[in-house]
């Protein structure tokens, strides 16, 4: 049903343009778009951000070619990002399940594929639990790390349901695809010998085989054998979430034994942001290679912030990853846009950006009809990208005064995750307020340590932040529901604890 629907939008939706813009290219010139989105890797990790633990040349080189964004807010963790990112809805509207995209959710891979672009995703799903499969989200070709659930109904070594149903056998560790908890396949290898389906079909794999590899290769070939059509890639990219462990390019990986590379380990996090950067440059040689670069806007991301209690020393300071904190360590994320053919390069961009902006400035960039079915919450960036001239009313060019979160883990669950309290927050690039009343002021006190006093100077930005939370609906128990209260919404990192912890919790693993 709904891709009948999303046809007859297409078909009677209002032009693309307004008559301001410039015009539409001709069908073979629309551009190729490549979303890239990094997994646990936040602002303050990129050295165009001011990283000095990392060495991102690549991602460094993508921003003197485009633009960078200083005010980019995620989810506060993967699964709510990804669905945010993918439909364009905050989460109050959509999200339902942790690790599940509801089945009647329409994404940028539907859109793009209805509109005749070739589309494929490679990397990290995560939202096919009860939900959505990447196959059946717009997505022609697919090469993802496979969780134990997403296993189900191939022949493994042990069935599913059997007793010890796990496939891997500590003496023959190649067969190592995942372990199991509570009785049930749960974690899969992300990293080495790693658990891949590629186009549906479960990929052989052993400790010489580098997930990440496989994915990027897979990519690579598919812009080859696509480049004389458009395409839109999303690349929700594996690394750099834990367990920490070596890279390919990691000091004395060739004498590794095959438990030395699974071992988790917080030195690695350096050589994995670097690995990703490494990737992120295979793409866009690739593109050069073929004479791409020109006529491809590249969007890169991360799903969230840093892990956990990791510390990156940046020019402005030590920054500690606050994963899962609605705190600008949880939220704040890189946000780098490259499109050269568009003239604009070497730009900083103070602009707010969220996550439900990503949708509506891809199908803009592509000449893509808005489906008038759909009720979006996002705003095209691309003028900010591509130059004023892309100014446009059906797409929402105008800028943000706000960036709204609804922060809830796993609305599915009875009870609250104490780790992960609900939350609801309006803010701008300064201030910061939550539904329960508390307001901050971001620029002197990020970690949200002081709570700001009311004073007659500060009642109108109070008034507008409020007003942005009034007109968000959320469900009558969603604070009453498992003994959470409105004052359980402040979540600052305050240290958040070593990353070690995460690293040893299967659970917090898996996410």
């Amino acid at each position: 049903m709904r891709h009948s629907l999303l046809t007859i939008a297409l078909i009677l939706a209002l032009p693309a343009f307004s008559t301001d813009e410039r015009p539409l290219r001709q069908a073979q010139d629309k551009p190729n778009i490549i979303l890239i989105m990094t997994d646990d890797m936040g602002f303050e990790c990129l050295g165009v951000n001011g990283s000095v633990s990392y060495k991102t040349p690549n991602l460094d080189r993508m921003a003197q070619e485009g633009v960078r964004f200083t005010h980019c807010y995620s989810q506060p963790i993967c699964s709510p990002s990804r669905v945010q990112i993918m439909t364009g809805i905050y989460n109050n509207r959509n999200y339902t399940k942790w690790g599940t995209l509801p089945q009647s959710e329409t994404t940028f891979g539907h859109i793009m594929q209805e509109a005749g672009y070739a589309t494929a995703t490679a990397g990290k799903w995560q939202l096919s639990t009860e939900g959505v499969t990447a196959s059946k989200a717009g997505f022609d070709e697919t090469c993802m790390w496979a969780y134990g659930f997403d296993l189900e109904g191939f022949e493994l070594k042990h069935p599913i349901g059997a007793k010890n149903n796990y496939y891997y056998n500590p003496k023959r560790p190649s067969e190592r695809y995942y372990a199991i908890e509570d009785d049930r396949p749960h974690m899969t290898s992300r990293y080495w010998n790693p658990c891949v389906l590629r186009n549906g079909e479960l990929v052989k794999t052993s400790y010489v085989d580098y997930a990440p590899d496989i994915c990027t290769d897979f990519l690579v070939d598919y812009i080859e054998r696509k480049q004389a059509q458009p395409f839109f890639i999303y690349y929700p990219m594996i690394l750099t979430h834990g367990p920490n462990v070596p890279t390919p390019d990691s000091e004395g990986i060739e004498q590794m034994s095959n438990a030395q590379k699974l071992k988790g380990n917080k030195v690695y996090f350096k050589d994995m942001v670097e690995y990703a950067d490494k990737l992120v440059g295979r793409i866009l040689d690739q593109l050069e290679a073929l004479g791409l670069r020109d006529n491809t806007l590249i969007l890169f991301t991360g799903d969230n912030g840093t892990q956990r209690g990791t510390r990156t020393e940046t020019e402005d300071g030590m920054i500690i990853g606050g994963k899962g904190s609605t705190a600008n360590a949880g939220t704040h994320v890189p946000l780098i846009t490259s499109w050269r053919g568009s003239g604009v390069m070497g730009q900083a961009c103070d602009d707010l950006v969220d996550f439900t902006d990503f949708l509506m400035t891809i199908i803009h960039a592509g000449g893509v009809p808005l489906p008038q079915h759909l009720s979006l919450d996002g705003r095209s960036f691309l003028p900010q990208i591509a130059g004023k001239s892309y100014r446009s009313d059906v797409y929402r060019t105008e800028k943000r005064d706000w960036v709204f979160c609804h922060w809830d883990k796993n609305p599915a669950s009875p009870m609250a995750n104490p780790k992960f309290p609900r939350a609801r927050f309006a803010r701008n690039e300064r201030f910061k307020l939550y539904d329960n009343g508390r307001l901050y002021d971001l620029s002197t006190d990020p970690l949200e340590q002081r709570v700001l006093p009311d004073n007659p100077e500060r009642q109108s930005v109070r008034n507008e932040l409020q007003a942005v939370l009034d007109a968000m609906p959320m469900k009558p128990d969603f604070y009453t529901q498992g003994g959470v209260t409105r004052e359980d919404n402040l979540a600052a990192p305050k240290g958040q604890g070593p990353s070690e912890e995460i690293e040893a919790n299967p659970k917090l693993m898996g996410e």
